[in-house]
């Protein structure tokens, strides 16, 4: 396909140029008609006391928020000076008479309603309602009327504001700081392409896709805002990824043109291949841009709490509407809180508890020089991890401790002899000689003990494992492995059991269970 492409390309090539220009300019023409259209709304939390009591009121007592305020300023008079009453009774008549205006009120003709005027009586409100709610309609309303009657009218000074005027500022605002950043950044990016290319042409291609880029993509906000609301923040994306992405792209399919022109091929076979590899990398990579970005379309977070501390964020989508299916495993990302669903009963209460009470009563028994021994001594902590984590490589426990201890001892005494045989310097061999001595002296004389720690393992794994099989029991998410026969279902990798008072947390996990699976698991992933 897309080497058909790049054939018509190069045979039709005039006719290809001017129809992209001239659908880029008239998309443009269209597109920048956006501005008006989008909606700067949106700071309202739907879930805030204030907007459910508001939304009460328009659903049920048709309350409608006014278009545009305006803050009507007798200056020094009082709002029921008869100079003032008069002005004002004119001013809102002349913006009553403004197209889109359904209705006014206002302090002088509601009959003087106190809600409507200040503190020092001196300023008083005129409300201005709107025939649309179309954010973009309110916007130029509230443009207009900003522009006719904002600062003196007559013996009065008017402020506006309201959702119109505040539309209006923000969309003004924001295509007044576009126009700024572009002015800066493309004649920037210019130079720095002419320094990259050093040539104008080649330097010019990526600007001009960039800035066309952009022009299309305010064609399909404009077409969006026909159907859906749009924010006004959309323009500060479209114009960042645009710029981006088509200055990205284009320098993709230069450099290969000029790579293909240095290989000695002629303009048109170099255009062919260009599209042919560099045009399907930059099709599928967009491609994967637009599926990415889209996403946001469906999936809306939501955030819920008073506090910084309750905030809470959560996907608007309800997959309890979703329907399962045996074919497909999906999970939410939730956390659910366990806690409660999983006791002991009483034997197994005094069952835990008579191991635990065994294993503290052993524990008193191990010689504490040879504790001390093990953990100040790396060598020989790294020597019994690793026995014991060949044997969880096996998937064996430890049943006799007796003849673990002696295979342990048995095995280090055969790993440090074939150190000794692997000195090559006679000196290297003596050092290793020593330590071998003193490393096997400390095993034979603390056989007994290493015995006791092994007994004492096992005794607080048997404690461990009662907790995590009454936690498996819950099964609130399944879970499973890659073997090399598929997938197998498996227990939980482990619990965290979380200490509320102290704040503390330990991880519980049946280690011969997951560590063997993970020594075990199929490494071959499909690339």
């Amino acid at each position: 396909m897309f080497e058909k492409l790049g054939r018509l390309a190069v045979r039709r090539s005039k006719l290809v140029l001017v129809t992209f220009v001239i659908s880029m300019l008239a998309a443009g023409g269209i597109g920048l008609s956006v501005f008006g259209n989008l909606d700067s709304g949106g700071y309202s939390d739907p879930n805030s006391e204030s907007m459910k009591v508001w939304n009460y009121f328009k659903e049920n007592l048709k309350t409608r928020d006014a278009g545009v305020i305006l803050v009507v300023d007798g200056k020094a008079n009082s709002v029921n000076n008869p100079q003032v009453v008069s002005d004002a009774l004119t001013l809102e008549k002349e913006v009553a008479a403004i197209p889109g205006v359904k209705s006014t009120l206002s302090y002088w003709s509601s009959g003087n309603q106190p809600t409507l005027v200040s503190k020092d009586g001196n300023a008083a409100y005129l409300l201005i309602y709107t025939k649309s709610d179309d954010f973009a309609e309110v916007g130029k309303l509230g443009k207009e009327i900003q522009s006719k009657f904002d600062g003196e009218y007559k013996s009065l000074h008017v402020y506006a504001s309201g959702n119109g005027v505040i539309t209006s500022a923000i969309n003004g605002r924001i295509s007044k700081d576009l126009a700024l950043a572009e002015s800066i950044s493309i004649p920037l990016t210019f130079i720095l392409l002419i320094v990259v290319f050093g040539a104008i042409v080649a330097s010019a291609m990526p600007l001009f896709v960039g800035l066309f880029s952009i022009l299309g993509a305010f064609f399909l906000l404009y077409l969006l805002t026909k159907f859906t609301a749009v924010s006004v923040f959309a323009l500060n994306l479209v114009t960042g990824i645009g710029l981006g992405l088509g200055i990205d792209y284009s320098l993709l399919m230069v450099n290969r043109f000029r790579e293909e022109l240095h290989h000695g091929k002629e303009v048109a076979d170099a255009v062919i291949t260009t599209v042919k590899t560099a045009g399907k990398t930059v099709f599928y990579s967009g491609l994967t841009v637009a599926v990415t970005l889209g996403s946001m379309v469906v999936f809306h977070t939501s955030y819920t709490g008073k506090t910084i501390s309750d905030m809470k964020a959560s996907f608007n989508v309800d997959i309890g509407k979703l329907s399962t299916t045996k074919d497909v495993w999906f999970r939410d990302a939730s956390f659910v809180d366990a806690s409660g669903t999983a006791t002991f009963t009483e034997e197994e209460t005094k069952e835990i508890t008579r191991v635990l009470s065994q294993a503290g009563s052993l524990f008193q028994q191990i010689n504490p020089l040879a504790l001390n021994r093990i953990s100040a001594s790396e060598t020989i902590l790294m020597q019994i991890k690793t026995f014991n984590n060949s044997k969880v490589r096996e998937g064996q426990a430890i049943k006799n401790t007796t003849a673990h201890t002696n295979e342990l001892i048995k095995t280090i005494e055969t790993k440090l002899n074939q150190s000794v045989l692997e000195a090559k310097l006679e000196k290297t061999k003596k050092e290793r000689i020593a330590k071998k001595n003193e490393i096997m002296r400390f095993y034979r004389s603390n056989a007994s003990e290493l015995k006791k720690i092994f007994d004492l393992q096992n005794l607080l794994v048997d404690a461990k494992l009662m907790i995590v099989r009454k936690l498996e029991s819950i099964r609130d998410v399944g879970t499973f492995i890659r073997t090399d026969n598929g997938f197998r279902i498996t227990a939980p990798e482990g619990f965290v059991a979380v200490d509320r008072i102290k704040g503390n947390a330990m991880k519980l996990i049946d280690r011969l269970e997951f560590a063997h699976a993970n020594f075990n698991a199929a490494k071959n992933w499909s690339k």
